[in-house]
């Protein structure tokens, strides 16, 4: 009995001995930084394992993380951009995003560098005059380096008052110009529709896309629906540049305003398995015109999905450049923490199974050239010279393919 007593309390002494250790080893790792987000990390590397778009070496990955005590850094280790983990404030950010609502001021930066590639319409940068290809050198007299930078300095109360710096470019002089932007909450519209007056061909569309949330294929309906009360509104010009993309349900839907039901628009891939093809599941009917769509290198991920699918399908004649050339999808996580994850779980091919990775939806009227060395240097002259020769270009298509109808009709009609 005794010595049954003594196993009991050896074991005891040695389970208590192991625990305290490794709270030690957790405390004076955590201090340090180290593996404070161990549990949601295992969850998230066996995740990766099971879902990721290619094969993982879970051992790798593990191994990784114990070397770093950093699931972003473990993350990384994939050398794919779209795979990361989110901080709250990332994740809190992002369902913004895909809600349609932001707080601050209505920019959007690249990923990797403090540059402005668009201003939302009818934004408080929009009214304090910033600019596509504004680099943004300091928030507040602040010198910052990084997008991430900048996003967590110009978060702040709707009212008080955010001071940029920026470098641009105007007529060949770099110069440095000061600019206070007051901060609001504000709603951005995904979907703005113009009806506009061509002398040649008469009233038309012109319906800007900024990118693809859980509204926007709700809100082009009304947009299209109020094009269809026009009789005499000729045809439509779509503009999805710069648009980042979004939800791949909002880019199915999207598509359904164009084509008929059942028509794919994705082929989607696991691992090199196609595992399902995204089709038009609910096909609405509107006025049959003439679509020419706007496109550049900064249409990515849903908007190359709707750009390929009517392209693809001869839906609508593509003006500009070449898309950014995304053909994977994410799937978003949240974690009970608060905090979440992006991972890649699929790529794809476009509705006419063509893949379009690194070198995106091409044009079928090449126009301009690509955005990124105009923005690094920060010439909003020449970004604003070669948007008006894309929209002149995209006017004149539509123009000719309104007087190709019109001839086809007059034809029958003879």
């Amino acid at each position: 009995m005794r010595r049954k007593q003594m196993r009991v309390i050896l074991l005891s002494a040695f389970i208590f001995i192991i625990f305290g250790y490794l709270g030690w080893w957790w405390q004076a790792n955590v201090r340090d930084g180290r593996y404070k987000d161990l549990i949601p990390a295992l969850y998230i590397i066996g995740f990766v394992k099971i879902n990721y778009y290619q094969p993982v070496n879970f051992n790798r990955l593990l191994n990784i993380y114990l070397k770093t005590g950093d699931i972003t850094r473990t993350l990384k280790s994939l050398n794919d951009p779209y795979t990361e983990f989110l901080s709250q404030e990332d994740f809190v950010e992002l369902r913004k995003e895909t809600n349609g609502y932001f707080d601050g001021i209505g920019i959007y930066l690249q990923k990797d560098e403090p540059i402005i590639w668009k201003v939302a319409n009818g934004t408080p940068s929009e009214k304090a005059g910033l600019r596509a290809g504004d680099r943004i050198i300091r928030v507040d007299r602040v010198p910052v380096k990084s997008a991430r930078e900048i996003v967590q300095k110009i978060r702040g109360k709707a009212g008080s008052i955010v001071v940029l710096q920026v470098v641009r470019n105007e007529q060949g002089q770099s110069k440095t110009v000061d600019i206070a932007v007051v901060r609001a909450k504000i709603y951005i519209p995904t979907v703005q529709m113009n009806i506009e007056n061509d002398p040649i061909i008469g009233k038309y569309a012109l319906i800007k896309i900024d990118q693809f949330s859980d509204t926007t294929a709700h809100d082009l309906g009304k947009s299209l629906k109020k094009i269809d009360k026009i009789a005499d509104c000729r045809g439509l010009i779509i503009d999805l540049r710069a648009n980042p993309g979004g939800l791949l349900e909002a880019a199915v839907d999207v598509t359904g305003h164009f084509l008929p039901k059942g028509t794919p628009v994705i082929y989607i891939y696991k691992r090199g398995q196609l595992i399902r093809v995204a089709r038009v599941n609910k096909a609405t009917v509107h006025k049959d015109l003439p679509v020419v769509m706007l496109i550049d290198n900064w249409s990515a991920s849903a908007a190359e999905i709707v750009a390929g699918a009517l392209k693809d399908q001869n839906r609508a004649i593509l003006v500009g450049t070449a898309t950014f050339g995304k053909d994977l999808i994410q799937e978003i996580k949240e974690l009970p923490t608060g905090t979440g994850f992006k991972i890649t779980v699929y790529n794809y091919l476009t509705s006419g199974g063509k893949n379009i990775h690194k070198r995106g939806v091409q044009p079928d009227l090449q126009v301009g050239k690509p955005l990124d060395e105009i923005l690094k240097r920060g010439d909003t002259d020449e970004l604003l010279r070669i948007h008006k020769l894309q929209e002149q270009a995209a006017m004149k298509v539509l123009r000719q393919q309104v007087l190709k109808r019109d001839n086809g009709i007059a034809k029958l009609a003879g």
